[in-house]
C-alpha cells in the first residue's frame, strides 16, 4: 500500500495535533494499543479531543511501522464505517483513509457514496486513493447516481484524469439534467485527451448559457492539460479555437496567455488581431504578453500598433515599452509626448527616462515648465532619470541659455542628479538672478558644491535679502561643510566677524547648527552672549539642533540666567532634548540632568515633556521625580501615568 505523505500536512491541519492527556502516541511512538484507539475514535466528537485522530495517523505515519500493521490500520477503519459510529467518527476514519486506505477501502466507500450524512466524505477519500480500481468503482458509482452526487463523482473523475472515462462522459454533455451535462464537460477538460478535446470542440458550437460557458472553461482546462504535458501544438490548436469572438472577453484573454506561451513568437499575428480589438480586457492581456517577449519585432509591434489604440491602451503600452527598456521605441514615445491627452503625454514622459537620450532633454524641462499635477511630476522625474550619453552635459550647457521657467526645471534636475559640475554655474546664476531662479540655483548647491566653492557661498550670502534665501544657503553651506574633509570652518569664522548685518550672521549660525561640527561650537557659545537678542536666539536654536549633549551645559546655563523669557524658555526646550537623545549615560545621572531641567520649567509644556520620557529611564530617582510632581496640578495626570508606568518597569 503507498503512503500519501503530500497529503499528511493538510490532514494534520484538519484534525489537529494535540494529543496530550489522552495516553495515546507522541512523536516517534506508535500507540500502544490500536484497538483502543480505534474505539475512542468510534465515539469522537468535534469539540473533544483529537488524540485519536492524531495517535492513528502517528501510526500509519511511524517510521518504524510495517506493511502489515497500516493494513491492519485499514481493516480497523473499515470496520468503524461499517459498524456503530459517530458521525464525525467515521468523518475523520474516511480522511484517514484517504492517507492509508488502499483498494480493500473502495467497496465500503463506494457503499457510503449513497449515505447522505458520509457521502461527500466518501467521495474526498476515493478521490485520493490511487489505482484503476478506484476509477472503474467511481465510473460504476456515476452510473447509479443522479443530480449533484453524480456531478461530484464526475469531477472527481476528471480530477483523476481516467482516460477510460471518457466514453461515459461523452453522452453526458447532453443530458437534460444542466449539473450533469457541466460536470461532464468539467471532467473531459482535466483528462484532455484527443477524444474528449474534440468532443468538447463539437459541443461549443451547439451549446448556450451556462453550459456554452461551461464547455468553453473545459476546452481552456484542457489546452492548459496539453500544453502541462508538453504538447504545445495540440494545446494551441485549442487556444486558438477559443479565440473566434464568441467568448467571453476574461476566457478570450486567458486563452491568449495560453496561445502566447504554446506557441511564443508564432503568436505575433493573433497577438497583432487581440491589439487592434476593442475588448480593453483582451487588449490589456495582448499588450502584457507581447511585452513580454523579447526581441525588437515585439518592440516595434507595440510601437507601430499604439497610435491606433485608445488613450488608456497608449499609457499600458508606454508602461509596457519603458519596462522593455529597448530605445527602439524612443519615437514612438517622442511622438506619444505630442500627444492631446494628459495621461499619454505622462506615460510618455515617464517612458522616454528609459528610452530617450540626451535630445529629450528639453523637451522634458519644457513638459515640466508647461504642465502640472501628474504630466508635470512625471515629466520632472523622467528629467532626473534619464540616462545615457552626456546627458548632464547638455542639461548644463542649455541651463544658463534657456527661458526662466525651463531653466528652472534644469535647476531642479541638477541637483536632483548632484551633478557636481554643475556648481560654478549655479554659483555665477545665484549672483545674477534674483527670485526663484536664485533660491533654486543656491537650492542645488546643496548636492553639488564642495569645500572648494565654501569662500563663493559665503560672498554670496550677504547679496541675499530674502530670508528664505539665506536660509536656503545656510542648508547649503551646512551640507557643503559636513561632507568636506576638513571642514573649512575658519573661512566660516572670518565670514561672521567681517558680516555687516545680524541677517547674516544668522544665516552663518544656523549652518553652523545643522553642520554638527565641534569645532563650529566655540563660535556658537560666544554668539549666546551677542548684544544682539536674535542673534542670541539664533545661537541658542543652533546649538539645540546639535546631534549630542555636548552644549547642554551651555543651553541650560542661558534656561537658569537672566536672558529674556523667550530665550530661556527655548534654550530649556533644546536642554531636554539634548538630554534625551540616545546616549551610554547611567539612567540615574540622566534623571538628574532632567531634574535640573524640572526646577527651571515654568510652564506645564516643559514638565509634561520631562515626564513623557521619565518612563524611558527606569530607575528609583525617576520615580522619585514622578512621584514629586504629582503635586503640581498643572501635571499631576501626567505625573501619576509616568510614576505608574516607571513602577511597572522596576517591578520587571
Amino acid at each position: 500500500m503507498k503512503t500519501k505523505f503530500y497529503l499528511f500536512f493538510p490532514l494534520l491541519f484538519l484534525v489537529g495535533v494535540h494529543a496530550a492527556g489522552a495516553g495515546f502516541a507522541v512523536p516517534g511512538q506508535t500507540p500502544a494499543d490500536l484497538p483502543s484507539a480505534l474505539k475512542q475514535l468510534a465515539a469522537f466528537e468535534y469539540g473533544a479531543s483529537r488524540a485519536p485522530v492524531v495517535a492513528l495517523t502517528e501510526y500509519g505515519f511511524h517510521p518504524q511501522g510495517t506493511e502489515a500493521g497500516r493494513k491492519e490500520l485499514e481493516s480497523g477503519l473499515i470496520r468503524l464505517l461499517q459498524g456503530e459510529a459517530t458521525r464525525a467518527g467515521k468523518e475523520q476514519a474516511c480522511r484517514l483513509l484517504s492517507l492509508f486506505g488502499g483498494s480493500g477501502s473502495v467497496p465500503v466507500l463506494l457503499e457510503k457514496l449513497s449515505d447522505p450524512e458520509l457521502a461527500e466524505m466518501a467521495r474526498y477519500t476515493l478521490a485520493r486513493i490511487p489505482g484503476s480500481e478506484v476509477n472503474a468503482a467511481l465510473r460504476q458509482a456515476s452510473g447509479r447516481s443522479s443530480g449533484r452526487r453524480k456531478a461530484d463523482i464526475l469531477r472527481t473523475l476528471g480530477g483523476r484524469k481516467d482516460p477510460e472515462a471518457v466514453p461515459m462522459l461523452l453522452p453526458l454533455l447532453a443530458d437534460p439534467d444542466r449539473e450533469t451535462a457541466v460536470a461532464a464537460a468539467a471532467a473531459l477538460g482535466g483528462i484532455a485527451t484527443p477524444e474528449a478535446l474534440a468532443a468538447l470542440t463539437a459541443a461549443r458550437s451547439r451549446t448556450q448559457g451556462d453550459l456554452k460557458k461551461a464547455v468553453s472553461e473545459a476546452c481552456l482546462r484542457g489546452g492548459e492539460e496539453r500544453l502541462a504535458r508538453g504538447e504545445k501544438k495540440a494545446a494551441a490548436e485549442i487556444f486558438l479555437s477559443l479565440l473566434d469572438g464568441s467568448e467571453a472577453p476574461p476566457l478570450q484573454a486567458a486563452a491568449l496567455k495560453g496561445l502566447a506561451r504554446a506557441a511564443g513568437p508564432d503568436s505575433l499575428d493573433r497577438l497583432r488581431e487581440a491589439l487592434r480589438g476593442k475588448d480593453r480586457l483582451v487588449q490589456a492581456a495582448a499588450i502584457r504578453l507581447v511585452a513580454e517577449f523579447p526581441g525588437e519585432r515585439f518592440t516595434l509591434l507595440l510601437a507601430d500598433e499604439m497610435p491606433n489604440l485608445s488613450p488608456a491602451a497608449q499609457v499600458r503600452v508606454l508602461a509596457a515599452l519603458a519596462d522593455r527598456a529597448d530605445r527602439k521605441a524612443a519615437t514612438a514615445a517622442l511622438a506619444a509626448a505630442r500627444s492631446a491627452d494628459p495621461a499619454v503625454r505622462a506615460a510618455a514622459y515617464s517612458a522616454l527616462a528609459r528610452l530617450g537620450d540626451s535630445s529629450c532633454v528639453l523637451l522634458l524641462a519644457r513638459a515640466a515648465a508647461q504642465s502640472k499635477d501628474a504630466e508635470q511630476a512625471a515629466a520632472r522625474e523622467a528629467l532626473y532619470r534619464l540616462t545615457g550619453a552626456d546627458i548632464d552635459g547638455t542639461i548644463l550647457r542649455q541651463m544658463e541659455e534657456a527661458e526662466a521657467a525651463v531653466q528652472l526645471e534644469m535647476i531642479r534636475a541638477v541637483g536632483q542628479r548632484g551633478i557636481r559640475s554643475a556648481a560654478d554655474a549655479l554659483l555665477r546664476m545665484a549672483r545674477r538672478a534674483d527670485g526663484a531662479v536664485r533660491r533654486e540655483s543656491v537650492r542645488a548647491l546643496r548636492e553639488t558644491a564642495g569645500a572648494e566653492h565654501v569662500p563663493a557661498l559665503l560672498e554670496i550670502l550677504p547679496l541675499l535679502g530674502d530670508a528664505s534665501d539665506r536660509e536656503e544657503a545656510a542648508h547649503a553651506l551646512a551640507l557643503v561643510l559636513k561632507r568636506s574633509d576638513p571642514p573649512p570652518l575658519g573661512q566660516v569664522q572670518k565670514a561672521y566677524e567681517a558680516a555687516g548685518s545680524s541677517a547674516v550672521r544668522i544665516a552663518l549660525l544656523q549652518a553652523l547648527g545643522e553642520a554638527w561640527n565641534r569645532d563650529g561650537l566655540p563660535l556658537l557659545r560666544n554668539a549666546l552672549k551677542d548684544n544682539d537678542a536674535e542673534i542670541r536666539r539664533a545661537a541658542i536654536l543652533a546649538l539645540t539642533l546639535w546631534p549630542n549633549d555636548a552644549p547642554a551645559a551651555d543651553l541650560l546655563a542661558v534656561a537658569s540666567g537672566p536672558s529674556a523669557e523667550s530665550h530661556t524658555v527655548l534654550a530649556l526646550r533644546g536642554y531636554i532634548r539634548l538630554v534625551t537623545l540616545l546616549s551610554v549615560r547611567p539612567e540615574a545621572q540622566t534623571v538628574k540632568m532632567l531634574q535640573s531641567a524640572m526646577r527651571l520649567a515654568r510652564q506645564p509644556e516643559e514638565k509634561k515633556t520631562i515626564l513623557g520620557n521619565l518612563p524611558n529611564y527606569p530607575c528609583p530617582e525617576a520615580l522619585a521625580l514622578a512621584k514629586a510632581s504629582t503635586g503640581d496640578p498643572a501635571v499631576a495626570t501626567e505625573a501619576r501615568i509616568a510614576e505608574e508606568r516607571i513602577r511597572g518597569l522596576l517591578v520587571r
